[in-house]
């Protein structure tokens, strides 16, 4: 895969994997929330911290917290895949 950097350290792996503990509830209750079903939450949680990851870099603790950042990230994603925004609401 190109741009994507394979190596990582052991401490950016596990600064990775206590983000995901700590923020994968409210995570996946938004998307739950916003999809309705437990398999495309389940996804849009994965396609969000997956796509952050790729691009930690752009995240700036300035303009906001990491759990406002990853739940952004889970409205954008469930509007996405909902295709028209709606959620099925």
């Amino acid at each position: 895969m190109s741009g994507v950097d394979t190596e990582i350290s052991d401490t950016d792996l596990l600064t990775a994997i206590d983000a995901r503990d700590r923020y994968n509830v409210p995570t996946y209750q938004l998307a739950y929330l916003l999809l309705g079903e437990r398999e495309t939450a389940e996804e849009a949680v994965l396609a969000v911290f997956l796509h952050l990851w790729r691009r930690s870099g752009s995240y700036n603790p300035a303009t906001g917290g990491v759990r406002a950042w990853l739940l952004t990230g889970i409205r954008q994603t469930a509007t996405a895949m909902s295709g028209d925004g709606t959620f099925g609401l």
